[in-house]
């Protein structure tokens, strides 16, 4: 199929596009705002259905999760997963101070880039793919999930499901700054260490007590430690809470501790080196309990997903910009499905910046030409495969 085709098409549609993105944009969705998060979930339904997909709702703790499907008539069609997340990080009534708005090229508002410009990216690539009689050619799976701001919680063992049996995995986290998209995220770690001590009066009888603020100290050091900036490791204790007076030695304190990683290596070694520390007794009459509360593996580019990139970066140079990709530190639901060993492309929405910020934005141009570029690459894949 010929790019300029495809770019004409994009073209033709970027205003109804961007008419899709102020809608969503000035819904409120934030992560557990199930009002929101619902309306979001209508709106996206809606759309797919009109595409033609089949859609299954799903009903979770954190949100509705929605699932839409197109099937080929090709018995051995490839399988795309598309992903992308209904979720911000703002809270309800952001919309309000800062709705959409776009201003010298760029659109403004809570979410713009990160992820809703995505959400309506694969819209955007799908239409054109149909438009252009190549949807047929390969089964795609969608999935929007509204979790993914707070680890994709309830979504995770969805995604795991469909990436099994998926030949590649395109997420639409907006495309960086810069215009990169990424093939390599570090993998991340959550985890919770609570110390109980014994609480005395820190005037009468101190040397009776445990302190579980002192012992919490001790660990924080070690933790820290365990930083190694050089190689891309990381270990945070970002939050710490403890103790109820300062005349009461602290009875109980709980750190919470974030982990970055760039390889399945490093990953291991980092768990085992946490486990280590939390099951050393510090200060006598103490006890750790430290507690594993979600994480995601390292994503890393690998041949499979080098050799796609260059399909991108050839078919971006035929729409005249360039291409190039990098490693970020955040994690994505990208990270899952790399895990599954499922070739996965990520940062493919359009262009923005200044994410989880009142500033952040999306260039308006680079909708219909991300579209393009990831619509013509599908193509070229389903017709390879």
């Amino acid at each position: 199929m010929n790019t300029d085709t495809l770019l004409s098409y994009a073209q033709h549609q970027k205003s109804t596009w961007l008419n899709w993105l102020e809608t969503i944009v000035n819904i409120d969705s934030g992560s557990r705002d199930l009002e929101g998060l619902e309306q979001m979930h209508q709106f996206l339904k809606a759309q797919w259905e009109a595409l033609g997909f089949q859609t299954e709702s799903i009903q979770t703790e954190t949100g509705p999760q929605l699932i839409s499907k197109h099937q080929s008539s090709k018995s051995d069609a490839s399988t795309l997963l598309m992903i992308g997340h209904t979720d911000t990080v703002f809270d309800r009534g952001t919309v309000a101070e800062r709705p959409f708005t776009i201003r010298d090229g760029r659109a403004y508002g809570p979410g713009v880039a990160d992820m809703k410009g995505g959400l309506v990216a694969i819209l955007g690539v799908v239409e054109t793919l149909k438009a252009n009689n190549l949807l047929d050619q390969l089964n795609i799976i969608v999935v929007n999930n509204c979790d993914e701001e707070i680890g994709s919680i309830c979504s995770k063992p969805h995604i795991d499901a469909l990436a099994e049996g998926a030949d590649w995995a395109f997420v639409f986290e907006p495309g960086r700054v810069n215009g990169d998209i990424v093939l390599a995220r570090k993998g991340g770690q959550a985890w919770t260490l609570d110390i109980k001590g014994i609480a005395t009066h820190a005037g009468v009888n101190p040397q009776d007590g445990a302190s579980s603020i002192e012992a919490m100290s001790r660990k924080i050091i070690a933790l820290h430690e365990l930083n190694d900036y050089e190689n891309g490791v990381s270990v945070n204790v970002g939050i710490v809470h403890g103790g109820t007076r300062s005349n009461v030695v602290a009875e109980h304190t709980t750190a919470e501790i974030d982990v970055r990683v760039p390889t399945l290596e490093a990953e291991a070694q980092i768990k085992q080196a946490i486990e280590s520390i939390a099951s050393a007794i510090d200060v006598e009459g103490t006890t750790n309990k430290l507690t594993y509360l979600n994480g995601r593996s390292p994503m890393v580019a690998n041949s499979w997903t080098e050799s796609i990139f260059e399909k991108m970066q050839a078919t971006a140079k035929e729409l005249g910009f360039e291409l190039d990709w990098q490693a970020t530190g955040g994690g994505s639901d990208g990270n899952f499905t790399a895990a599954k060993s499922v070739p996965t492309m990520d940062g493919l929405g359009p262009v923005g910046g200044g994410y989880h910020s009142d500033s952040e934005y999306l260039e308006v141009d680079s909708l219909p030409l991300r579209v393009t570029m990831v619509a013509s690459v599908v193509a070229q894949l389903s017709s390879s495969a």
